[in-house]
């Protein structure tokens, strides 16, 4: 489901700065991105990301670290 609001969100953006059509058309495409933005489905995945990321982003950037600390040992020892 998440992929699905990604391509539309790409797609709206892609329309948007691609298109030549005037500002009627611009005003009516952000007219529609906002319905779907503020939807109750869409708020909820966005609700249920930004839980995940809240649980685990400590966890992720402790790996991101270790990672990094491993690596410049490895080009130290170079």
């Amino acid at each position: 489901m998440k992929k699905r609001y990604v391509l539309l969100a790409g797609l709206a953006a892609g329309f948007v700065l691609g298109s030549r059509s005037g500002r009627q058309t611009y005003d009516k495409l952000k007219s529609e991105a906002e319905k779907v933005w503020n939807s109750p489905d869409v708020q909820a995945g966005v609700q249920q990301v930004t839980e995940t990321v809240r649980e685990q982003g400590p966890e992720v950037a402790e790996k991101i670290q270790e990672s990094v600390r491993e690596g410049v040992e490895k080009v130290r020892k170079s």
